[in-house]
């Protein structure tokens, strides 16, 4: 008796045969060429995606261009050449790739980094000052396929020549050298300007500032000219991730820059427009979105010093950067750290703390103490926080020498990252952030994608 199903599938290969069999020549010939055009799309798209790792554009092309400058090369630019005849935002519109998507990147994050005052006597005066500040941290802050991304708590300028900002406790100053080669040297490549040190040395010690950053290729946001520049996002690619850098400060008021008029960034806690706050983000996420998305870092320096919780405005405030938008929001200004929170899958530092710096040491803040943070992205979003602990240390010299001692960053040793672990862990009980800290030489919070997550903004 025959098998209905062995017969059916005997009829169905010798149907298939037949079929093969009658296939014409330019049905063959056509598929050939598909195969041939899909291999060339593939290869085409591999070389986009390395061109696209090369652009880089100033700070004010920005605007004018719609596009945006890349890290890659950190301290020269390179332009496309006028013999460039196609467009590339028209090749991004044809790519089905998302800058980011199945990339990682390490965005390490530091808190204020003062280089004036006695550090900058040291880069003058010290022989190989600019390696031996970062101390232990080089061969983290030099590694490939990261951003290292800053708060220059200093105005950059030759202060010999300029007058201080009156009524100051304080007025820190770089001089524009110095500066040059200890960024340099730890490979920052971005600047937050948005602070309460910026102006130290008034308008022309701004000015200074933003022509020396701009000279030597380094991106900044939070300060400008104008009220304009002041907002305009800084954009940096790097290993195929796009990340967009908005700085703002709550202090000083009087520093607000306005249409016209140099300044900060300004933004009031209490009283801010949120409709003001969602443009500013909107517009650094459509800038990302013009090169296939990204994410969008708000650097925040805001609230008093020495406070170890912060306020319900700035909570609230942080609370509505990422509403708007924002996919990290780095606090920074109390000069220790303070507690992180996990809101909606986004992070929230609100104290960053020191990162280098001269100053006299706190015995109950420990200010000396802070980290290094290195936010692990993947696939478009946080996923880790680590955190290194850090300390600062005030080498004694001589005692008629200038500056009097040496101020460095080291890893924090054993005792110091106890003492981190401690405060960390109960800070961050505040907004149930749950600290590993298996290992004194790496805390770290996991970042689980909230359920509204999507890769380029906020659902």
């Amino acid at each position: 008796m025959s098998n209905p199903r062995k017969a059916n599938e005997t009829s169905d290969t010798s149907s298939t045969k037949d079929t093969f069999r009658h296939v014409s020549e330019h049905d063959a010939t056509s598929a050939i060429v598909a195969r041939i055009r899909r291999a060339f799309l593939r290869h085409k798209e591999r070389a986009r995606s390395i061109r696209r790792s090369t652009w880089t554009w100033s700070v004010d092309e920005v605007r004018k261009e719609g596009l945006v400058r890349s890290s890659a090369s950190r301290n020269r630019s390179r332009r496309f050449g006028d013999n460039m005849e196609r467009d590339p935002r028209d090749e991004r519109k044809e790519t089905t790739h998302q800058p980011g998507e199945g990339t990682e990147l390490s965005l390490v994050l530091l808190g204020d980094v003062m280089l004036g005052r006695l550090i900058d006597k040291q880069l003058s005066n010290v022989e190989g000052s600019d390696e031996r500040i970062w101390g232990d941290w080089l061969p983290i802050l030099q590694r490939k396929h990261q951003i290292v991304a800053a708060n220059l708590e200093t105005s950059v300028c030759d202060h010999r020549k300029l007058p201080k900002m009156p009524d100051r406790v304080f007025n820190f100053a770089v001089l524009p050298q110095n500066m040059t080669k200890a960024l340099s040297k730890a490979n920052v490549t971005y600047v937050s300007l948005a602070n309460n040190h910026v102006l130290d040395f008034q308008e022309g010690g701004l000015l200074q500032t933003i022509a020396t950053l701009k000279a030597h290729g380094m991106h900044f946001s939070g300060a400008g000219k104008s009220l304009d520049e002041a907002r305009t996002p800084a954009i940096l690619t790097e290993n195929g991730v796009n990340v967009a850098f908005v700085s703002m400060a709550d202090h000083p008021s009087e520093w607000e820059a306005k249409p016209g008029v140099a300044g900060i960034n300004f933004i009031d806690p209490m009283s801010y427009k949120k409709a003001d706050l969602q443009h500013q983000i909107k517009n650094a996420r459509s800038m990302v979105d013009e090169l296939g998305g990204g994410m969008v870092v708000v650097f925040a320096h805001w609230g008093p010093n020495w406070q170890w919780k912060p306020s319900e405005f700035i909570v609230h405030l942080g609370h509505d950067m990422i509403n708007c938008g924002a996919d990290v929001v780095f606090g920074h200004s109390s000069h220790h750290i303070m507690g992180v929170e996990i809101y909606h899958g986004k992070p929230i530092v609100y104290g960053a703390g020191a990162f280098l710096d001269d100053y006299a040491m706190d015995e109950s803040y420990r200010n000396n103490l802070g980290f290094l943070y290195d936010l692990r992205i993947q696939r478009g979003r946080p996923t880790t926080l680590d955190m290194y602990p850090s300390m600062i240390h005030h080498t004694w010299m001589k005692p008629t020498s200038d500056p009097p001692y040496f101020s460095s960053v080291e890893k924090a040793g054993e005792k110091e990252a106890r003492w981190l672990r401690d405060k960390l862990i109960h800070l961050c009980k505040d907004f149930g952030t749950e600290v590993q800290a298996d290992e004194l030489s790496k805390f770290s919070i996991r970042i689980p994608a909230h359920p509204g997550f999507c890769a380029h903004g906020t659902a």
